[in-house]
């Protein structure tokens, strides 16, 4: 998930959406379908990218042993690529280099 969220944030913006196609972004399809339950049921309250940011902050903080570690969420307002389906299929490509 933290991987996933890091390749959505490559380019311009946060926006929920992943090019699938590119080669940088294999293996990605698992973390995608897992939260898309998540997506679905507080999508009218969070965009896609939002809750992405959010799982991505809850694994980190999970991944710290023993009492773990908090990693605040300072902002929620993302808004989600205009071209990607409802998973997060799609949009822009952008280079990871």
């Amino acid at each position: 998930i933290v991987r996933m969220v890091f390749h959505d944030c490559v380019g311009t913006a946060c926006d929920g959406c992943i090019n699938i196609d590119n080669v940088d972004n294999r293996g990605l399809r698992e973390p995608i379908d897992g939260i898309f339950p998540m997506v679905q049921k507080y999508r009218s309250k969070l965009s896609r990218a939002d809750i992405w940011a959010i799982c991505a902050m809850e694994a980190a903080s999970m991944a710290v042993p023993g009492d773990g570690h908090h990693f605040p969420l300072h902002y929620i307002g993302r808004k989600d690529c205009a071209d990607g389906d409802e998973k997060g299929y799609g949009g822009e490509d952008h280079a990871m280099c």
